[in-house]
């Protein structure tokens, strides 16, 4: 039986290769087949020059009349890579049967149960291309167009002429989203086929073009004969000469397709060309012999079919040889489609795991160790922190598998940059080497340098030889850490692909023996760069782009994500303003480059299609074009800050500040979208003048916003986060109720509340129509493939999936604008609940002012499953800090005052379900806009040890815990006894 956790995981398999031995991906160079020790030798130039290719292609004006489906790259994927067998059979010519006059080749396609898939269709070429097939036959060129049922073409095959070795090359679209059938398509050579001379056997080679350069042309331009070296061999076929079988082997001889043609009777076979032929994507029938028949009888056995392996096998262990395991915020959400996406390209079938803390990494980590097929493991905002060449972990040595960490969370553990050569960190490339270098020599001398004398020891005990060994093992040392830093283990994407020089100990190796002082400095040295506090770097999707670019793959699906990665780090206070305003920068530049600047105004969208993005200047007010103008301002964090609105008198202060601008109550109370034009036209400029006086000097900053054609209006980043953070918190596993259009100031005729009640990706494909299935995704997991009641384990209650099934629609909701708009109504019912919470605690003053922090504890109350959460925590602890920074007390001296505005906060939630306490620790800034590095992960260890109570970091956040209901008081005293250093 399966736990519903691995079927959950399995209904989310990337089957998007059927050739699994491919491997391909970021950092990893694609290992060379050893079929042929050199390229594949020069194609073979024929006397005739490959004249089908330089007419205009009028096979494409004739399927261009038809109607295309919305991405030719879906019809693809449903074409040749939905199936797992595939009936392609030529159709009978009626003047080939009766005077054996060779015409235009015209094939179906259909699975093995005859549903039609889809079409080919050898493209026509005149009286002369009549005139070459006759007298040239099978020497002849040509150029065969693959379609779809709606006859939009997705693939196209060349032949040029050839006398006895013959090359077939197959082209696809340069980019699916550039598809318009108005147009003359740009073909992109990807693949390529080549006949081997053998007096006696039938082989082919089959490559496949490398990454790097693209080789394009379009369909009326001569085609290019592709450089050599550009092509690597992946398959080959060879076969006896009369045989109606072909296999297709990899580089290890494993059958990796059949190719079978069946026999259609002595009269079609004899006079006509036609045939059926059945295309299997796997190892085909083989021959075995029954030991209950006679000895020489055979009979046939099938494999299991794909998807027959898939469901049958541990979802760790099928399919898939590469997982990426992600952590549960939008930052690792938009890399996890951004690489997701690169893969999709590349044809590598992969695997997407949602981990949202060390209970479940460590659930994950047994079922990848016992997986001998998995090579390459992509940790995206997790795993950074951990020791992962630890026993604990992975192990100091694990050839087989790949680990790539890519984690926007610092400090990175030492051990995952110095300790084992198959992992590699992607960062920033803003560390320092020499001291990345001396932490290197500090962290090697603390883990292998336990020996150390007395600092009055005499020093001419030491052996001259093993002086002479250090000193030259000194050497090493620098030798090593500068090839260590410089190439490889913290690898910043652009510095090449040389593989990292690891050193290790040996038994032959004699420990440096050093002084106690020596000794103690490295473990400061090493000490102090993990109580340094944890911060954030580039985002994890801001790395993936840069990967994209290095590649030559960006488009503004990437971009988008990437901007929604930086837009969730600046909005959690994750990164300062500065850095985001350096990061938003480069953004700018990219938009700028990918998206032309529009003729017509910046807000409306130019074409049914427009999915441009475009830089604007977003306020400060919490969903301010979804909502009404009051609520925006007034769930504002930053408008709290500075007037107060837990209070009547700042209240009315809002209120007076509006009546300033010129707008009157009505206007501020109904939907934005239904304001005036000429009001938020005017908007910014009437803020400008008016708010300084309130305080309010920083009212916007630099952001983006994308258009969704005349599916939706615009959509701005910081809306788009806020959706998607809300669906991945609360799409599922709490009670939330959300307040529908018509509901404020009519009641229930006019509208209402309702229970927000999440939609699966299943779900919602229910509603779209059929142009818009083909665009989906495969669909993510239900509430009841979360965990069937027949396969639940007791050890992962049914209720604990929530977090999946959240992840997995927010990940279908990053490129689809309805979920996403759906979402904004979660987001304000959201932030409805924290303002009410925060304004409650503000209120009742139930917070606690200690000597080093602040803290509050939430026992009771209505939305205790809510807060419960320690993503919503955290936003209500950010809430509290922002909107406390101004509002102090009078009284005291100005250093007094600067103590109490820096106290960080501690918000503790109780958990009624679990007994247990969420406790959050948030640093608290001087500034608005600044970002303190956290503190409290070393402080809760110390506390915890204090106290010596249990815990339990449920999440990759250091300064998130669990602690029993009991042991909540005694861990706030030792959390208050500890040092006065946060």
């Amino acid at each position: 039986m399966h736990s519903p956790f691995r079927q959950l995981v399995q209904r989310r398999s990337y089957a998007i290769s059927r050739f699994p031995t491919r491997q391909a991906g970021p950092s990893r160079s694609r290992n060379k087949p050893p079929l042929n020790h050199l390229r594949k030798p020069p194609p073979d130039s024929g006397p005739h020059e490959d004249f089908p290719s330089t007419d205009k292609s009028q096979l494409w004006h004739t399927t261009s009349q038809r109607p295309p489906t919305d991405n030719p790259g879906d019809g693809l994927r449903k074409l040749l890579l939905g199936n797992n067998t595939l009936i392609v059979e030529r159709q009978i010519e009626m003047l080939n049967i009766f005077v054996g006059f060779e015409q235009s080749n015209k094939y179906s396609i259909s699975n093995e149960h005859g549903v039609p898939l889809g079409y080919i269709a050898e493209e026509p070429k005149g009286f002369l291309g009549t005139v070459a097939r006759q007298a040239f036959a099978t020497h002849r060129p040509f150029r065969a167009v693959i379609m779809d049922l709606e006859g939009s073409p997705v693939l196209w095959v060349r032949r040029p002429f050839a006398w006895i070795n013959s090359r077939m090359y197959v082209q696809r679209l340069k980019e699916h989203s550039d598809y318009s059938p108005e147009d003359e398509p740009i073909l992109d050579t990807f693949g390529e086929i080549q006949q081997i001379w053998h007096p006696w056997r039938r082989k082919y080679d089959i490559y496949l073009r490398e990454r790097g350069r693209r080789i394009l042309s379009t369909t009326s331009e001569p085609q290019p004969e592709p450089e050599i070296s550009r092509f690597s061999q992946f398959a080959q076929v060879d076969m006896p000469f009369l045989s109606w079988h072909f296999r297709l082997h990899d580089e290890k001889g494993e059958e990796i397709a059949f190719i079978s043609r069946a026999f259609r009777g002595f009269g079609r076979e004899i006079f006509t060309d036609t045939g059926q032929y059945s295309i299997t994507f796997g190892p085909g029938p083989k021959e075995v012999q029954n030991g209950n028949e006679a000895p020489g009888s055979t009979h046939l056995i099938r494999d299991l079919a794909l998807d027959e392996r898939a469901f049958r096998a541990s979802p760790l262990t099928s399919a898939a040889s590469i997982l990426i395991l992600v952590a549960t915020d939008v930052d690792a959400l938009c890399a996890a489609r951004m690489i997701s996406n690169l893969f999709n390209q590349d044809d590598v079938i992969h695997r997407i795991i949602p981990v949202p803390g060390f209970p479940e990494f460590e659930t994950a980590r047994a079922d990848i160790l016992s997986n001998d097929e998995l090579h390459t493991l992509i940790l995206l905002n997790l795993g950074g922190m951990a020791d992962l060449a630890s026993d604990k972990w992975f192990g100091n040595d694990n050839p087989r598998l790949s680990i790539h960490v890519i984690d926007s969370m610092r400090p990175i553990h030492l051990g995952n940059y110095f300790m084992a050569d198959y992992v590699t960190v992607w960062d920033d490339g803003e560390a320092d080497k020499e001291h990345l270098q001396s932490l290197g020599k500090s962290f090697e001398v603390v883990t292998f340098e336990p020996d150390y004398v007395s600092d009055d020891e005499d020093d001419d005990d030491t052996d001259p030889v093993s002086a002479t060994e250090d000193e030259a093992e000194d050497d090493n040392d620098n030798e090593y850490g500068d090839r260590d830093v410089a190439s490889g283990k913290r690898r910043s994407i652009g510095h090449g692909d040389s593989k990292p020089v690891k050193r290790r100990r040996t038994s032959r190796d004699r420990p440096k023996r050093m002084t106690r002082d020596e000794y103690e400095r490295h473990q400061d040295r090493v000490a102090k760069y993990y109580m340094q506090g944890s911060f954030h770097g580039q985002s994890a999707a801001g790395t993936v782009y840069i990967l994209a670019t290095v590649l030559e793959r960006v488009d503004n699906d990437l971009l988008w994500y990437a901007i929604l990665g930086l837009t969730y780090q600046y909005t959690t206070s994750r990164i300062s303003r500065d850095s985001y305003t350096t990061f938003q920068a480069i953004y700018n530049d990219e938009v700028s480059r990918l998206n032309p600047t529009p003729t017509a105004s910046a807000l409306t969208s130019l074409k049914p299609n427009d999915t441009s993005i475009r830089a604007s200047d977003e306020l400060r007010f919490m969903l301010f074009r979804h909502w009404t103008l009051y609520d925006a301002m007034y769930h504002s964090s930053y408008v709290a800050s500075k007037l107060g609105i837990w209070q009547e008198r700042g209240r009315k202060r809002l209120t007076g500040l509006l009546a300033k601008m010129g707008f009157s109550i009505p206007q501020t109370q109904q939907p934005y979208a239904h304001m005036d034009m000429d009001l938020k036209n005017d908007l910014l400029q009437r803020l400008s003048d008016v708010a300084p006086e309130y305080g309010l000097v920083e009212l916007s900053y630099p952001s983006f916003i994308r258009s969704y054609g005349y599916r939706s209006q615009p959509l701005s980043a910081a809306d788009a986060v806020e959706g998607i953070s809300s669906l991945m918190d609360v799409a599922s596993g709490v009670k939330i109720e959300v307040e529908i259009e018509g509901a404020r100031n009519g009641g229930e005729w006019f509208g209402g509340g309702r229970v927000w009640e999440a939609k699966s990706g299943r779900e919602v494909a229910k509603n779209k129509t059929e142009g818009e299935k083909a665009k989906q995704q495969p669909p993510g997991p239900t509430a009841n493939a979360l965990a069937p009641e027949d396969d639940a384990e007791e050890s992962r209650p049914r209720e604990n999936h929530w977090w999946i099934k959240n992840f997995w629609i927010a990940y279908d909701a990053l490129d689809d604008i309805g979920p996403l708009r759906e979402a904004l109504n979660l987001a304000m019912s959201l932030h409805r609940a924290i303002i009410r919470q925060g304004t409650s605690i503000i209120d009742k003053q139930d917070i606690k002012t200690m000597r080093n922090y602040r803290v509050v504890i939430l026992s009771q109350g209505p939305d205790l499953p809510l807060f419960a959460h320690p993503s919503v925590l955290a936003r209500l602890a950010l809430w509290l800090v922002d909107a406390l920074r101004d509002r102090l007390p009078s009284g005291g001296t100005a250093g007094t005052r600067t103590q109490r505005k820096g106290l960080p906060f501690v918000v503790a939630c109780l958990n009624e379900t679990t007994d247990t306490y969420m406790v959050v620790g948030v640093m608290a800034s001087w500034n608005f806009g600044d970002v303190r590095r956290n503190d409290f992960g070393a402080a809760f260890i110390g506390a915890t040890q204090r106290c010596n109570t249990q815990t339990q970091h449920t999440s990759f956040d250091a300064s998130v815990l669990e602690i029993p209901q009991k042991d909540l008081k005694i861990f706030l005293d030792a959390l208050c006894d500890g040092p006065d250093d946060l």
